[in-house]
């Protein structure tokens, strides 16, 4: 019973202390200041006041970001996950509709001029999706689609909170 104790305590001290060096490694994520559906501002220092959170960025293009989307709903994360449409504004009822056709279920925001996917993702890769970490740092990134990058990128989110 004792050494149960004992070698939980230790596990829970390493698992710490590499989340804590994953921390201080990463690199420290972009600014956001974006407006979502209604017009309501939406900053990343606020984002992430009380939780990490996943950034997903996707396009009506996109076939892809569709899997992923799908993947990431289905997952049931218990972090907030924002999905960053990067869609003209010229396009934004093709985006209402794919968000209804879709059942985009989590905060939309709208970066009409691709500003902040530039400085994530200079390629302008979709979908991208980042876990960004309460000090604001990227832990995790997967730029364009593979299902078992994000499977792993699901697990690993699983375990915050």
């Amino acid at each position: 019973m004792k050494q149960t104790r004992i070698i939980t305590l230790i596990t829970l001290i390493v698992i710490t202390f590499l989340f804590t060096l994953v921390e201080l490694y990463a690199k420290k994520a972009p600014p956001i200041a974006l407006k979502d559906l209604k017009g309501n501002w939406h900053f990343l220092s606020k984002m992430v006041k009380k939780n990490p959170v996943i950034v997903s960025f996707w396009a009506t293009y996109c076939v892809p970001c569709k899997k992923e989307i799908k993947m990431l709903k289905e997952a049931k994360i218990s972090i907030p996950v924002y999905y960053i449409n990067i869609d003209k504004s010229s396009d934004l009822e093709k985006v209402k509709k794919k968000i209804k056709d879709w059942g985009i279920p989590h905060t939309i925001l709208l970066d009409f001029y691709q500003k902040t996917i530039k400085r994530y993702t200079p390629n302008l890769v979709v979908p991208s999706t980042f876990l960004i970490s309460k000090r604001k740092r990227v832990i995790r990134k997967i730029e364009g689609f593979s299902e078992k990058k994000l499977q792993k990128f699901i697990k690993y989110c699983k375990k915050l909170k």
